[in-house]
């Protein structure tokens, strides 16, 4: 048995699609070459591939299995693709990762400076945005070969695969020598300005809500249009925020800001997105362990220790917030 390999990646097109008029339209071809096509693999192996459904073309067993080898020959092709690319443009290794502002663009830095150190020919380059359906655009355009944010909503990950990193968990921050105590309660924190990022950075995490349930007011909001803007207003006046654990490690490691855990549920996880038919490279396997190796250096848990589908456990809403250790 021979099995020709364009022929299976076009049954594997006319799967994802589940009509022949438009996979044809993808591949370029008529549906009367698709057909032949899809009718010589069927010769070539003896069994029928795809069934015509009233819900539209679905693959048989057999056409399954060719599907998960074609996706293997897809992925090969485009790392071979992108490795002549390297190659022509001077570049033997090559790593662009994208990341959302916050702690996952902090730990990203610091495992950048780790493969600086271990892979010094490779060429390295980090994106940064609040935004993450802009990454994951890019992300489609290839221009970027990983994503770093949290987890989109499932329309959002249509040819892509997102696998959890690291979890993080929203404090209440204020400055050091802050007039709320250690032990202040949620309406203790209404009488301060609160410092709201973009909505876009994910930190919010339902905040009206979490004062609601407890029957307290929404405090006064002052707008700001990054974490790093918002951090200043709160380490320069009486305001507090709602912050990542992770974006500030390192104010909280240098006595700029306290951090305050609120006893509600408030704990997420960060992801790793690429596209599915995409290989993972040396340099991605390696940026990703230097990151997990940050992670458990801080004391932070990984997708590799902890069963991320426990992450976002709701537990009962307290009136009380309690100081989080440095």
């Amino acid at each position: 048995m021979k099995i020709d390999p364009q022929r299976i990646i076009r049954l594997a097109v006319l799967v994802q699609y589940g009509s022949f008029g438009r996979a044809a339209e993808h591949l370029g071809v008529t549906q009367s070459a698709l057909s032949q096509s899809i009718g010589q693999v069927e010769r070539e192996i003896g069994h029928k591939v795809v069934e015509r459904t009233a819900q539209g073309v679905v693959p048989t067993a057999y056409g399954r299995a060719l599907c998960e080898h074609a996706r293997t020959i897809d992925r090969e092709l485009a790392r071979a693709e992108r490795r002549i690319r390297d190659l022509a443009t001077g570049h033997d290794e090559a790593l662009a990762v994208g990341t959302t502002t916050g702690g996952a663009a902090s730990l990203a830095a610091s495992a950048v400076c780790r493969l600086m150190e271990s892979r010094p020919g490779l060429d390295i380059r980090l994106h940064e945005d609040v935004s993450a359906m802009a990454l994951l655009s890019q992300l489609r355009d290839r221009k970027i070969d990983m994503v770093i944010c949290h987890r989109p909503a499932e329309d959002a990950l249509k040819g892509l695969r997102a696998s959890p990193l690291f979890r993080a968990r929203r404090v209440a921050c204020v400055r050091a020598g802050h007039p709320v105590s250690e032990k202040a309660s949620l309406r203790d924190l209404t009488q301060y300005p609160f410092v709201c990022p973009p909505d876009e950075l994910g930190l919010l995490f339902s905040f009206p809500q979490i004062f609601s349930r407890v029957g307290h007011r929404l405090p006064r909001i002052v707008a700001a249009d990054s974490i790093h803007i918002a951090k200043e207003i709160v380490l320069g006046s009486d305001a507090f925020a709602l912050f990542s654990d992770v974006s500030v490690l390192n104010e909280r490691k240098a006595g700029l800001l306290k951090a305050l855990e609120l006893n509600v549920p408030t704990g997420y996880w960060m992801q790793t997105v690429v596209r599915d038919d995409l290989t993972e490279t040396g340099p991605m396997e390696e940026f990703l362990s230097h990151v997990s190796a940050a992670c458990r250096a801080l004391g932070i848990g990984t997708g590799d220790e902890t069963p991320w589908h426990e992450a976002d456990r709701c537990g009962p809403v307290h009136d009380a917030v309690t100081t989080v250790p440095s």
